[in-house]
């Protein structure tokens, strides 16, 4: 059941004066986002425009007893995996059903990431340690850093684990079993959010200064954002090469970072049975111990202070803040490619926000925190939630095609395609033929419906040459006067018309404007000149362009 709730109740609170006389009515009025969303909404989504429609259908895939659901990882065959806490255990969902793949000695997985050699690698907290861990669940310590926090893993574009830690604030590139170097030390305590391009840079983002970092493949660091938020929550990169991040706890005005000191030279660990590598962005001394950031559900901060936004980081360099919000802080993201999908807490809801700062809140769930998002192949979004922790997944509305050449479907088609899920659109499996038919499928479920608002199909018809229809030579001397005279003067048709390089009359033109010129032209004579007109069409609906070839005989 979908349903709107707001209270109305606080409306007995207030007293107000008013003149002695007859009761007249009064009038509540809701309009616009905020107000709708203020209210509780099940069901709905809601845009920035203030329409309010049927949310996407969602379904719990998984429901792990766990009160904190952190990571999602999904590898090449579809399977996806699951990190939770308090009890540090990573589950595996294949074709529906969850089973435990591997129980931790920590007590939470904050990060997942699946390796060219199709193990899943997880890091854990606190006393952090990266397990490497098989399809049968067999795992083993593959990297046992000093610091005490596993926030982000990523894996570089020559297969190369990356690790960004806390309490030391460090990024570690692993490049096998116990062998290590740090790629970047940070000034600050903990490298909270970590993303990598397809050229090999790395982003990463940290807390408590709440900065984004750079490095790129020759390991230079270069800061592209220091933001006005104490921590940098998640990052994604979008497929233009945007960069967005999710930014939580703002700073009081009067805060001021530090200056970022210079990065020192990368260098790499001696293998050892116990490996003890830096990792991130240094000081010249050792940092001084820096507060945790909260093990995901973040404590409400005081009141008045923004509580988050989602900023882009275009190519280029320029910074946008696309959203922002001072009850709701953001701990997801997922880039697509029109914007960003932003899971928030503590009202469990998630965002679809475009580069253009529109933003649709797409749906809410029994839960305070929408903790990670992951797309699947299908099209369909897999999101964690935690308090309580379950895993969902947001439904695409599916649609199929098939065509043929016959006016009627029938048994000469060609039969229904697989079916298509992504928003963002996907080429069209069926043959080329003249026609095309589409099914939407919309599934409903507990009584909801489903809404399909827009379905867009993009064709080309094959190219068809064009046909001259007819050919005029007009009486010597016949002229026929230009409609609209620029001069004052009398304008002669094809007459003065630029030139081509072989000094002759170039009739470039659109389709039919000469016939149509000299259909309501006045006619007069010129001694010296002749007049042609043609007519022709294109099938296409193409302009034409027409080189005429002439010779004296």
């Amino acid at each position: 059941m979908r349903h709107f709730s707001a209270g109305l109740l606080a409306l007995a609170c207030l007293a107000v004066p008013v003149a002695v006389q007859a009761a007249q009515p009064q009038f509540w009025q809701l309009e616009g986002a905020r107000d709708f969303l203020d209210g509780e909404t099940e069901g709905l989504s809601v845009d920035s425009e203030g329409r309010v429609r049927l949310a996407p259908a969602t379904r719990v895939v998984q429901d792990p007893e766990a009160p904190y659901v952190w990571s999602l990882a999904r590898d090449a065959d579809g399977r996806l995996y699951v990190g939770t806490g308090n009890d540090g255990k990573v589950f595996r969902i294949e074709n529906g059903k969850a089973s435990l793949l591997f129980d931790a000695p920590e007590l939470e997985v904050h990060a997942l990431a699946v390796g060219k050699d199709g193990r899943l690698y997880a890091g854990t907290s606190p006393d952090g340690k990266v397990y490497a861990i098989d399809h049968a669940g067999k795992s083993e310590v593959y990297f046992d850093p000093a610091d005490k926090y596993i926030w982000a893993l990523a894996f570089d574009d020559q297969g190369r684990l990356l690790v960004a830690t806390g309490s030391e604030g460090r990024i570690h590139r692993v490049t096998a079993k116990d062998k290590s170097e740090v790629l970047f030390t940070s000034p600050e305590g903990h490298i909270t959010a970590m993303a990598v391009d397809g050229g090999g840079n790395v982003y990463a983002g940290s807390t408590p200064g709440g900065v984004l970092y750079r490095i790129d493949r020759m390991g230079k660091v270069f800061v592209l954002h220091d933001s006005a938020y104490r921590e940098v929550k998640a990052v994604d990169v979008a497929p233009d090469g945007s960069l967005y991040a999710a930014l939580i706890d703002g700073k009081d005005p009067s805060d001021v970072r530090p200056s970022v000191p210079s990065l020192p030279p990368v260098t790499a660990s001696v293998p050892s049975g116990e490996v003890t590598v830096t990792e991130s962005f240094s000081l010249a001394g050792p940092p001084a111990p820096a507060p945790s950031p909260s093990p995901r559900p973040i404590e409400p901060i005081r009141s008045g202070s923004a509580k988050g936004a989602v900023v882009k980081v275009s190519p280029t360099g320029e910074v946008d803040t696309l959203w922002s919000s001072s009850d709701e802080m953001p701990h997801a993201l997922a880039a697509t490619d029109d914007g960003v999908l932003v899971g928030t807490g503590n009202k469990g809801k998630v965002y679809r926000v475009h580069a253009d700062r529109s933003w649709t809140m797409v749906t809410s769930f029994p839960a305070e925190q929408v903790t990670n998002l992951v797309h699947a192949k299908t099209g369909e979004v897999f999101l964690a939630t935690s308090n309580p922790g379950r895993v969902h997944v947001l439904e695409a509305a599916a649609g199929t095609t098939r065509s043929g050449n016959t006016a009627t479907p029938d048994s000469t088609w060609s039969a229904w395609s697989a079916p298509y899920t992504s928003r963002q659109g996907t080429p069209i499996a069926s043959e080329p033929a003249r026609f095309l038919q589409v099914r939407a499928v919309l599934v409903g479920q507990q009584g909801r419906s489903p809404l399909l608002d827009t379905l867009v199909a993009a064709y080309l018809q094959r190219n068809l040459r064009p046909q001259i229809q007819s050919i005029t030579v007009h009486p010597p001397g016949e002229v026929f006067q230009r409609p609209i005279s620029l001069s004052g003067d009398v304008d002669i048709l094809g007459l003065d018309e630029p030139r081509n390089p072989e000094g002759r009359p170039a009739a470039a033109a659109t389709r039919s404007s000469m016939p149509s010129a000299t259909a309501y032209s006045r006619r007069l004579y010129q001694k010296g000149v002749q007049t042609f007109s043609w007519r022709a069409d294109d099938p296409n609906g193409d302009t034409l362009v027409y080189d005429v070839y002439y010779r004296p005989l």
